[in-house]
């Protein structure tokens, strides 16, 4: 747990933040700027709310620059960095799955994207309700790189993304 992280009190709906510390309780001050009143909590009582369900930890909304039939790992860091550059911002991602590869089975895949992976179905893929691209984080076990696959009910990694 760290400051900023978001959490949701299942038992007020009042959003949460993590403020800061103090001594050895965590500071949780509330998103709703007209709401002053803020909670204080162990780090036990923290973990127990959590696994009761009293408070739920809300994912921030990630993005990332999705490229679509991009052949390989370099050709996707190339597309990239260029588009950084342009200015864009990427697309609303939700991770669905992850695949953690060797280092050898990550070469692999990330030599060539336009080749049928049995990891992927085609349930694989998709965006949900609220517009999120729905995709399978691929990990490099070796090096902890992440690539993002949205298959499009495809066997392939039709749409593909770095994770920072």
């Amino acid at each position: 747990m760290k400051k900023k992280d978001c959490f949701k009190s299942t038992c007020n709906e009042k959003t949460y933040e993590i403020a800061g510390r103090w001594g050895g309780s965590i500071i949780l001050s509330p998103v709703d700027t007209q709401d002053e009143e803020c909670l204080i909590y162990t780090i036990e009582e923290m973990k127990e709310f959590l696994q009761t369900g009293q408070l739920i930890k809300l994912e921030k909304e990630k993005k990332a620059l999705f490229g679509r039939k991009i052949a390989d790992l370099e050709t996707l860091k190339s597309l990239t960095r260029a588009a950084l550059k342009r200015g864009q911002s990427g697309s609303a991602y939700q991770v669905i799955k992850e695949v953690l590869l060797t280092e050898d089975e990550f070469h692999r895949f990330a030599s060539n994207f336009l080749l049928d992976q049995p990891w992927i179905g085609p349930e694989d893929g998709g965006v949900n309700k609220r517009k999120e691209i729905r995709c399978i984080r691929v990990i490099n076990q070796g090096t902890g790189e992440k690539v993002l696959v949205n298959c499009e009910g495809y066997t392939y990694p039709r749409y593909t993304a770095l994770e920072k």
